[in-house]
C-alpha cells in the first residue's frame, strides 16, 4: 500500500501543477481572425516573436503540461488601389457633360472663381485587411496626356493641388500639396496625408481631390493600364498559436518517471535493516561446567 501511496500522490502534484496554468494568461491583443488573401502579398514576419507567458514559472508549468503557446508577429504587405470613378467638378457640381479623361483647369477668370478640379474614387477590392493594419507608405501614380502649352497657357507653377478627402468628398483631411505633373507619369508621395488622417483612414476606400493652380490646365488619362492608381505597404500584427510538438509525449514520461520514483523509494525503505539492540542492565552470571 505505501507504493500506492506514493504513486497517488504524485499524480496529484502532476494534476495541481496542470491546473496552475493550463488557461494561460489573457491573449496580448485581440487581432482579426480573418486570414490574409493571397493577392495582398503579406511577406514574412519581420519581428521577434512574443511567448503567450507572464512568468518564468508559467513557462515552466506549461513546459511540463505542454500547453501552447501564442506568438504575436508582425507582417509587411502591399496593396495596390484602382481609381474606379471620377468627377470633373466646376463651380462646386459635376459637369453635365464629362469628358472621357480627367481635366483640371484654371485658365481665365471664370475658373479661378470657380475652382475647377476633379474628384477621384479610390476602391481596392479587398475587404479582408486586418483591422489592426497601418499604412507606412502611398505613392499616387497618375498620367498626364494635354498640358497648357496645347492652348497657349504656360502655367507657372507647372504643378496641382493634391488633398485627400474625406468619405463626404467635401471635407479635406490634412494638408494639402503641390506635385508638379510631367509626362509620361507623374508620382507623389501620399504618406504624410495618410498619417494625419490617423486610424480614421481607410486604405480600400478612398477619394482624392486634384485641383489646378491659375492659369493651369492639364488632362490625365483615364485609359487601361493608364488609369489613375495608388500603391500602398502597409503592416498589420497577427496572433497565432503554435502547439508543442512534444506535448504529447511529456503527460506520459512524466507519469512513468513519478511511479518508477514512488517504486524505488517505496523499496528503498521497506529493504532498510533494524539493527536496534536492547541491553541487559542485570549482573552476568558465570556458570562453571564440571
Amino acid at each position: 500500500m505505501g507504493a500506492v501511496r506514493y504513486v497517488i500522490c504524485g499524480l496529484v502534484l502532476l494534476l495541481s501543477v496542470q491546473g496552475y496554468n493550463i488557461q494561460g494568461p489573457e491573449q496580448p491583443i485581440a487581432l482579426n481572425p480573418t486570414p490574409v488573401s493571397p493577392e495582398i502579398n503579406a511577406s514574412s514576419p519581420t519581428d521577434s516573436t512574443v511567448n503567450d507567458y507572464s512568468s518564468h514559472p508559467g513557462k515552466l508549468f506549461s513546459w511540463f503540461t505542454g500547453a501552447p503557446k501564442t506568438e504575436n508577429k508582425k507582417y509587411t504587405s502591399s496593396l495596390s488601389v484602382q481609381m474606379v470613378s471620377f468627377a470633373n467638378i466646376r463651380n462646386g457640381a459635376p459637369v453635365e457633360q464629362q469628358q472621357p479623361f480627367i481635366e483640371i483647369q484654371k485658365t481665365n477668370e471664370t475658373f479661378a472663381s470657380s475652382g475647377e478640379y476633379s474628384l477621384l474614387h479610390f476602391v481596392s477590392g479587398q475587404n479582408n485587411t486586418p483591422k489592426n493594419a497601418k499604412v507606412t507608405n502611398m505613392v499616387l501614380t497618375f498620367y498626364p496626356t494635354i498640358t497648357g502649352e496645347v492652348y497657349g497657357d504656360q502655367c507657372p507653377s507647372g504643378a496641382l493641388q493634391v488633398s485627400l478627402m474625406g468619405p463626404d468628398g467635401q471635407t479635406t483631411v490634412g494638408t494639402p500639396a503641390q506635385v508638379k505633373y510631367a509626362k509620361p507619369a507623374t508620382t507623389f508621395d501620399m504618406t504624410p496625408m495618410v498619417i494625419a488622417a490617423g486610424p480614421s483612414f481607410n486604405v480600400n476606400d478612398f477619394k482624392v481631390k486634384l485641383e489646378a493652380n491659375t492659369n493651369c490646365y492639364v488632362a490625365i488619362s483615364i485609359d487601361g493600364d493608364k488609369r489613375p492608381h495608388v500603391e500602398a505597404q502597409i503592416e498589420f500584427w497577427k496572433s497565432e498559436t503554435i502547439p508543442d510538438v512534444f506535448a504529447p509525449f511529456i503527460m506520459p514520461v512524466v507519469i512513468v518517471g513519478i511511479v518508477a520514483l514512488s517504486i524505488l523509494v517505496y523499496r528503498k525503505r521497506t529493504a532498510q535493516t533494524d539493527y536496534t539492540y536492547f541491553y541487559d542492565n542485570a549482573e552476568s552470571e558465570q556458570i562453571a561446567y564440571t
